[in-house]
């Protein structure tokens, strides 16, 4: 059942796919690395799910044991995977790297979030005729 829950992780895909498309954009070529790392880990559990949920369908089954699970993942790995280009080249490891992108989504979102309680308090306060200390 690990390979069904599998493709909830890769939601990912779709913020760094969104980062590709945007015009000006710092972390476009991190998102586009993000996409292509992605490609044979998504056709792996686009392949598994689409032959287990046949499976489970010809067997009438609703809840399979692992054991079962992997045997099918077993018998049919019959899945051409895409060759990546430069595995013999590595970035080496940076605690801090160049691009701060998660440190980034979260301040922004934390200012944003701020901005928009800030101004919903001051639009409460006026309706309620209150004296509200704002900084």
């Amino acid at each position: 059942m690990a390979l069904m829950k599998l493709n909830y992780s890769f939601q990912i895909q779709a913020m760094a796919l969104r980062y590709t498309l945007m015009e000006t954009n710092e972390f476009k070529e991190d998102a586009f690395k993000v996409t292509s790392s992605l490609i044979n880990i998504l056709s792996i559990v686009k392949h598994f799910q689409i032959k287990i949920k046949e499976w489970l369908i010809a067997e009438s089954l609703s809840t399979p044991t692992e054991e079962q699970i992997m045997k099918q993942i077993q018998s049919n790995y019959d899945l051409t995977l895409k060759l990546q280009d430069s595995l013999d080249t590595f970035e080496r490891y940076s605690e801090q790297p160049h691009h701060l992108f998660f440190s980034s989504l979260v301040k922004d979102a934390i200012l944003d979030t701020r901005r928009i309680v800030h101004n919903d308090l001051i639009k409460l306060c006026s309706r309620n005729r209150l004296k509200c200390m704002t900084q």
